[in-house]
């Protein structure tokens, strides 16, 4: 039993190497990173980014929020930024498949 956990764990990690390496993804992932940071660039925000733990995907995309912040408010030092400073929680959707469909549509 413990070396079929092994194994598991041992390809889900090769997986989530290749998750950066994929040109399909990595777009994707520019993507939602450059509409985060562009809302939190227009509302002078510079939120703490938190991801879930075990979502390669989440965190590529925090680690590039983060870096975009991080040159945008280095650049504009004389931007304002709010405070106290919000949270930017970026979660991975796949784990919990009943959320959408338990939830109420409006909100």
């Amino acid at each position: 039993m413990c070396d079929e956990s092994q194994d598991h764990d041992t390809s889900r990690i090769s997986r989530a190497n290749d998750i950066g390496k994929n040109k399909v993804v990595t777009a994707l992932v520019t993507e939602m990173a450059n509409r985060l940071f562009t809302v939190c660039a227009i509302y002078q925000e510079n939120p703490y980014v938190q991801y879930q733990g075990n979502s390669e995907l989440c965190k590529l995309i925090a680690a590039r929020v983060q870096e975009l912040l991080d040159n945008f408010y280095k650049d504009f030092k004389k931007s304002k930024i709010r405070d106290p400073r919000g949270f930017l929680l970026i979660l991975d959707r796949s784990f919990d498949l009943i959320g959408p469909i338990a939830h109420d549509y409006f909100y």
